[in-house]
């Protein structure tokens, strides 16, 4: 019906810039625009791998070895998880 939808997926610290158009007398015209940072959307999976990925990037920019080698056991082990429960055949 003409209404497309693109999915993304932002890491902290990413910015995504956005502008839809509406076709108006068979010429494209800008309908809106704006950004959207990962911070504002963040806290809603906190316990996901993506958040791990992002946790995992802040520990090897902060040289925390301990805490990265933590967060990339979660990650093989919701990943793991993940390839378990939702196998494609």
């Amino acid at each position: 019906q003409g209404i497309f939808v693109m999915q993304k997926v932002l890491f902290k610290g990413e910015t995504l810039e956005y502008r839809v158009y509406e076709y108006q007398n068979g010429k494209a015209v800008l309908a809106a625009q704006g950004k959207k940072k990962c911070q504002e959307i963040y806290d809603q999976g906190k316990d996901s791998r993506f958040a791990c990925l992002n946790e995992m990037g802040l520990c090897l920019g902060k040289g925390q070895k301990a805490a990265l080698k933590k967060k990339m056991q979660e990650y093989l082990i919701k990943n793991a998880t993940v390839e378990e429960l939702f196998s494609l055949p």
